[in-house]
């Protein structure tokens, strides 16, 4: 069983997005009890809106998309959270906490940077990543001794995404790599400083 993350700023990004969607279907009387769809949202969630009776609820759910190792984006449907949850009005009800399964609230993107990068050879995204924030410098001795010359558009996306992570999460992305990275697991050599 796999478990993902996701940021406050994510959830209310598919919160916006939900309530604008749920809105359309409703004036456009697309939604009636048993209406049951999923949505692709952005690269990571496959948003599923279904509605049900008694009372009459619509219910927004995000399922998180893998990347699988050979390049193919599946659902994860054992890792979702419950986005929002309308009346056959459009209003949005209350909701005291977000039930989910397997996602954790804090960071996406350095992990799915950790994971793409993972796909490269050295030097790799994430090398760039860990030389730009000093991690290298501070826990391995000294910055990559290779420039990253091949770094395509996707790969600037993520690293830019991660970077926006760990200015907002500092120390939960420390942690995450603590527990995440070793010199050994990196292979990266090191200069002089070895």
């Amino acid at each position: 069983m796999s478990k993902t993350t996701i940021t406050k700023q994510e959830l209310n990004d598919l919160r916006k997005w939900s309530r604008g969607y749920v809105q359309a279907l409703l004036n456009n009387d697309k939604i009636y009890e048993g209406y049951d769809e999923f949505y692709s949202y952005g690269t990571y969630w496959d948003v599923n809106i279904h509605a049900v009776g008694e009372p009459n609820t619509i219910h927004v759910v995000a399922y998180a998309q893998i990347m699988r190792e050979d390049g193919f984006i599946e659902t994860d449907t054992s890792c979702w959270i419950e986005v929002q949850r309308y009346n056959f009005a459009g209003e949005a009800l209350t909701m005291n906490e977000h039930k989910t399964s397997n996602v954790d609230m804090v960071l996406v993107d350095v992990p799915r940077l950790y994971a793409w990068s993972g796909r490269q050879t050295y030097p790799t995204t994430m090398t760039l990543f860990l030389d730009i924030i000093g991690w290298n410098e501070e826990y391995l001795g000294g910055k990559s001794t290779e420039p990253m010359t091949d770094l395509g558009y996707l790969e600037a996306d993520l690293l830019g995404l991660a970077l926006v992570e760990y200015s907002n999460n500092t120390e939960k992305v420390y942690e995450y790599l603590s527990n995440n990275l070793l010199k050994d697991q990196l292979k990266i050599p090191f200069g002089d400083n070895d």
